[in-house]
């Protein structure tokens, strides 16, 4: 945790760190069956970033990305707002809105939000023409 997280909230200060298996979303595509319009629910305390990039593929399937993001340090490492922005927007999502968000106790500005992304339609190349049947 950063300092802004043990300041704003200081009974999580004292949580002990534990280790754990880490594997890419992607390498879990084959054992998933999804259906159209998947949304993908990402909360990890300031993974997120690293989470999506090892979701290159996955994110090709999925239709909505509902994601916890930081607008200030609240981790050490976090990618925070902008960072995520761009990565999802170039994999073809556009921000759609928060859905909740979490003010500082300190001096009520905004520390994080829960995210909303949601995949383009994609646009047929340049110089195609679209036809009603």
């Amino acid at each position: 945790m950063a300092d802004l997280h043990k300041d704003s909230f200081p009974w999580s200060a004292g949580t002990m760190p534990i280790t754990v298996e880490m594997r890419a979303l992607d390498e879990y595509l084959d054992q998933l069956k999804l259906e159209e319009k998947v949304l993908l629910k990402i909360d990890v305390q300031g993974y997120e970033a690293q989470v999506l990039k090892g979701a290159t593929e996955l994110l090709k399937r999925v239709a909505y990305v509902l994601l916890e993001v930081s607008f200030q340090p609240l981790y050490e490492g976090q990618g925070a707002f902008p960072e995520i922005h761009a990565f999802l927007q170039s994999a073809g999502f556009s921000y759609s809105g928060n859905l909740e968000q979490l003010l500082s106790p300190l001096d009520g500005s905004v520390l994080q939000a829960d995210a909303l992304f949601v995949r383009q339609p994609r646009k047929p190349p340049r110089g195609t023409q679209r036809f009603c049947e």
